[in-house]
């Protein structure tokens, strides 16, 4: 008999393998015991946990909503693999308080201590009309929740006994009422604060009594409710009478200028307008380039748009910026006269009244920063 005659010995069925194997764990001891339920694109699968433990082998890509008891996860399987997840985790529920919501996503994933993102939780879902979503299989830690992939708030959890809730809005928030919103900012700093004094003395004859020294103060500071823009010039004049009485006084420019100490984490093209609240009006700019530093101010080359107004278009490139604000408070000059209207003083021969001193305070009170 030759080979050819020997015919194809067919082989045994193999059981055909499933491509995804999660499995559960119940550190807490809360489910020995329980039926464990997997579904997956309309897919269900089930276990049971024994000695803390349940795999499941399953065939879907996708995000598993999985329920022992009482205690439900999620667990998001992008690919054919191996994936596991504690079954005693903690639920977030994420609130749009604004109508516009609806429609727009929302993504949740975890975070370390300087807000860079790591790998232990992400998910993303989509708002409805309820504006409400309930995130679930969320371990203690912190969280960045990212709305429209523009609006970013911090979260941090510590306890998964209740479900754990945040409010969002359709606004990247730079500072609210206190809150330096660090995630988004690094915090806020006091960039330029300093002045600039010189003396403007101008006399007919003899020489001038000495000028009252000139008294200011300029500082960012960051309150429990606001960041205060903060300006004092004091500037007294003296008057001189040899032969004719003169007046003269100091000049001074205070600079005061504050930012946020990182770049903000999203692309600024991202954005329409920057809004801000504040008791008087100052100078917003947003730059490009090299982080904020004492020396910054909002003329600092590489600026992309600034304004004084509270709404401060913005129709700007990819890139990522700085926010920079304050002001510059320059004194008038005192100059010096004739009473009695000769020696043109500064190529003009009208006689002019003594300015008097100056007395001047300036405070900004800063309350609310956002980008929509």
């Amino acid at each position: 008999m030759s080979r050819a005659d020997w015919g194809v010995v067919s082989a045994p069925n193999k059981t055909e393998r499933s491509n995804v194997m999660i499995t559960i764990t119940d550190n807490a001891a809360v489910a020995e015991g329980e039926l464990v339920t997997a579904v997956c694109n309309n897919k269900t699968f089930t276990s049971t946990i024994k000695n803390g433990i349940a795999k499941l082998y399953t065939s879907e890509v996708g995000t598993y909503t999985i329920t022992v008891g009482e205690y439900s996860t999620m667990l998001v399987c992008p690919y054919f693999g191996v994936f596991s997840t504690d079954i005693y985790s903690g639920a977030l529920k994420v609130t749009c308080l604004e109508v516009g919501g609806n429609n727009k996503t929302c993504h949740v994933q975890s975070c370390n201590d300087n807000y860079d993102f790591t790998d232990d939780y992400n998910l993303t879902q989509t708002f409805d009309n309820s504006l409400e979503l309930t995130f679930l299989g969320i371990p203690t830690g912190k969280y960045l929740v990212t709305v429209d992939d523009r609006y970013r708030f911090f979260k941090e959890i510590t306890s998964i006994q209740n479900v754990n809730e945040i409010d969002v809005e359709l606004k990247q928030w730079l500072y609210k009422n206190g809150d330096e919103c660090i995630h988004n900012t690094g915090g806020w700093m006091r960039c330029l604060c300093n002045a600039n004094v010189t003396t403007a003395c101008i006399i007919y004859s003899g020489s001038p009594n000495a000028i009252s020294p000139v008294t200011h103060t300029e500082d960012l500071r960051i309150l429990s409710n606001c960041l205060e823009v903060y300006t004092i010039c004091n500037i007294t004049e003296t008057s001189y009478s040899q032969p004719y009485v003169r007046y003269a006084r100091s000049q001074a420019t205070l600079n005061v200028f504050g930012g946020t100490k990182k770049q903000l984490p999203l692309s600024i093209n991202r954005y329409n307008q920057l809004t801000y609240n504040a008791s008087k009006p100052i100078t917003f700019a947003l730059r490009s380039g090299a982080i904020n530093n004492t020396s910054t101010y909002t003329s600092t080359a590489t600026v992309l748009a600034s304004g004084t107004s509270n709404n401060i278009a913005l129709n700007l490139t990819n890139t990522l910026c700085s926010v920079v604000f304050g002001i510059t408070f320059n004194s008038s000059r005192g100059y010096g006269f004739t009473t009695d209207g000769q020696n043109a003083v500064n190529g003009e021969a009208t006689v002019r009244s003594p300015r008097g001193n100056i007395n001047e305070t300036f405070i900004s009170d800063i309350t609310e920063i956002y980008l929509i």
